[in-house]
């Protein structure tokens, strides 16, 4: 229904009138999207004004409006107002713009090669989108993703896609192009190889101007129509791939390789150089497992083993050893240099013969060319000259010597020889009576000889001075004291050179002619009492180192007596002593002397001491213990002393009396067996008693 309204440019005012009539609005909607939308208005009447309003601010003044490019946006309802004066009427119309597949397009995979799929993709991020695909060679398709297996030639040109949303379509195109491929090459390699060496490959087509590349393991790529690898490893083993390219089209072929390992590295070592004789190892360290191992050497040796020798080896095994380690038909060599050296000539010995104690050894080896020498002897000798020398030879040194010669390390066999050391011819000389002779008395000296040969000579001296000539004896009466005699021998035979051995020497003691005398003393030097010891003393003059002597009594000889000295307890009173002296002195004159003589006195008034009676000494003898008994008739003290036989004081005591009754048991210190004299001192005499101590 239509009101009446009153309106400028910018308000609408509804009168109450009425406004024209058969007011209507329409347009040409429903359309696309980019489709031309038109609104159409009507009224009844003439002279009518018209206006529309709308979606997204849209206000036109004119009857028939026209939107040259729709959007979705412009959906909505539109109004009309027309009008006559101050009456205005209106009507709206529903516009529906439809939108078309957004984002809408198609894409292929062209140029593509022949035989390849061509494959088409249209897409739109619209829902709900139909799509349709003509083109060459009858091509068409309801897919968004059509495709066309095997493409050739003939599926060149443009294929058209429809897409349509909600029956608002959208075309596009798509131009293809299908490339031809070149022929199909041939690839070849020259497999298997072993690792190390170089794989050459070719490749061929017979298509011209191709261009050309090869894949394989390890990242491996290269654009020769025939490449090479050196330095081949295992790891390089597989499919290598030839592609011949024509204008971006390829065919391949596989070329399929094999590197074979090679067996690993070794380290060969031989335990030369070794003399002949020996054994000479040679030996590898361990390489692959599964490696066959075989060496070649000198003189055609040969082995098939990991280590292996040559026993026995002379020098013609002196040279270059090669093992060779097969794998697979893989090999890998490498040598070793042995060297087998000879054994040096054994050494002939000799030395410096005869030879005395003290003198030096001479050694003698032949000469090895480039040898070194080494010694052994005895007595831990050693030496590493050719021709050698061992000082001072004693007999300890004698033995066998031996010498190897060393060349190269190798060594001889021993040379020896047995050193025989002769002792040193000496000489000895004896006086004959002695060394010791009177004044004017001849001597003569007899030399002994002593390890000579043959005849050797002499030459006498006295004080050094040549006096004698070459005999084996020598005289003098004329010699003095202290002359020294000695001879010098000298001996051809038996040392290296010539030997001369100086004798003993002998100093004379020439003796004059002397008289020998003796005196002779007492002790005591007095009257001696009843059995009392007295020693007499002999003093020699000129009686030489150990006269004898013989003590007389009374002129007669006293058996035993023929010491220096001689002691007696059993001198009688007017005895008189003496002694004969015999010299030993070697120029006595006479032989023999006499002493002086000593007229001994012996108190014979001791005897009983005045007022001691009935005296007794028991057991006598005894042990040294005994028991001493008398009658005394005085009140004085008494002393008791006990000496022994050589007049030595052995006791000392004060005899005890009780009413004129001497009894006294003595105990003597530790004595020895004999006789000994008790003596019972007073002021009236000396009474001496006997006894023996057992």
């Amino acid at each position: 229904m239509y009101g009446c309204t009153a309106k400028d440019t910018t308000t609408v005012v509804v009168n109450t009138g009425t406004g024209p009539s058969g007011t209507l609005a329409t347009s040409n909607a429903p359309i696309c999207a980019d489709d031309t939308l038109k609104l159409f208005g009507t009224a009844n009447g003439t002279g009518n004004s018209y206006s529309w309003t709308g979606p997204n601010s849209f206000t036109s003044n004119t009857q028939n409006p026209v939107l040259p490019v729709a959007t979705a946006a412009m959906s909505g309802d539109y109004v009309l107002y027309a009008g006559n004066g101050n009456c205005i009427s209106r009507d709206t119309v529903t516009v529906v713009v439809k939108p078309r597949p957004a984002n809408f397009g198609a894409t292929s995979n062209a140029p593509i090669c022949t035989g390849e799929t061509l494959n088409f993709t249209a897409s739109s991020t619209s829902p709900g989108v139909i799509y349709v695909w003509t083109g060459p060679n009858g091509f068409n398709s309801n897919s968004a993703t059509p495709f066309v297996n095997g493409a050739t030639a003939s599926q060149n040109g443009n294929y058209y896609v429809t897409g349509t949303l909600n029956g608002c379509p959208l075309n596009d195109t798509v131009s293809v192009t299908v490339k031809p491929l070149p022929a199909k090459p041939v690839a070849n390699v020259n497999t298997p190889i072993c690792a190390g060496e170089t794989l050459n490959f070719t490749a061929s087509t017979s298509t011209p101007g191709v261009s050309w590349t090869w894949t394989g393991p390890g990242s491996y790529s290269s654009t020769a129509q025939n490449p090479s690898i050196t330095n081949t490893t295992t790891a390089m083993s597989g499919d290598y791939i030839a592609a011949a390219m024509l204008n971006g089209c390829s065919l391949t072929d596989t070329a399929t390789v094999l590197v074979k390992p090679m067996p690993a590295a070794v380290a060969l070592t031989n335990s030369g150089p070794v003399c002949a004789g020996d054994t000479l190892y040679l030996s590898s360290t361990a390489s692959t497992s599964g490696v066959a191992y075989s060496w070649a050497g000198p003189n055609s040796f040969s082995a098939n083993t990991q280590y292996t020798f040559v026993a026995g080896s002379t020098t013609v095994a002196s040279g270059w050893y090669v093992a060779t380690l097969n794998l697979n038909g893989c090999l890998y060599k490498d040598s070793t240099q042995a060297t087998v050296y000879p054994i040096p000539t054994t050494p002939n010995v000799s030395y410096s013969n005869p030879m005395c104690v003290g003198e030096t050894l001479q050694l003698n080896a032949t000469t090895v060319n480039n040898a070194t020498y080494s010694w052994t002897g005895v007595g831990g000798y050693n030496a590493n000259t050719q021709n050698p020398t061992r000082n001072n030879m004693q007999f300890g040194d004698t033995g066998t010597y031996i010498v190897i010669a060393t060349v190269n390390g190798c060594t001889s066999l021993a040379g020896s020889v047995k050193v025989n050391i002769n002792p040193v011819p000496f000489v000895v000389i004896f006086p004959t009576p002695g060394d010791s002779i009177c004044v004017g008395e001849q001597v003569s000296f007899t030399a002994l000889p002593n390890n000579h040969g043959g005849t050797p000579s002499y030459q006498w001296r006295i004080n050094g001075v040549v006096a004698g000539g070459n005999s084996v004896s020598f005289s003098s009466s004329t010699l003095n004291h202290s002359d020294i005699v000695r001879v010098d021998m000298t001996e051809y035979t038996k040392c290296l050179v010539p030997y001369t051995d100086p004798s003993n020497e002998v100093e004379m003691k020439v003796l004059p002619w002397l008289t020998p005398s003796v005196s002779i003393s007492a002790n005591p030097n007095r009257p001696l009492n009843v059995d009392e010891y007295v020693t007499f003393t002999a003093t020699a003059t000129n009686g030489g180192n150990n006269p004898k002597y013989q003590w007389k009594r009374n002129g007669q000889d006293v058996q035993g007596a023929t010491g220096a000295v001689w002691s007696a307890n059993t001198l009688n009173d007017n005895d008189s002593i003496s002694v004969e002296l015999v010299s030993n002195y070697k120029c006595p004159q006479p032989a023999a002397a006499v002493s002086n003589g000593i007229v001994v006195k012996v108190l014979t008034t001791v005897g009983s001491m005045n007022g001691v009676n009935e005296l007794t000494l028991y057991p006598n003898p005894n042990n040294g213990s005994f028991t001493l008994k008398g009658k005394v008739t005085f009140g004085k003290a008494l002393s008791i002393e006990v000496t022994n036989a050589l007049g030595q004081l052995v006791y000392r005591n004060v005899a005890r009396t009780d009413n004129g009754v001497l009894h006294e048991e003595l105990t003597l210190p530790q004595i020895a067996t004999g006789v000994y004299m008790l003596k019972l001192v007073g002021d009236d005499g000396i009474t001496v008693m006997r006894f023996s101590v057992q």
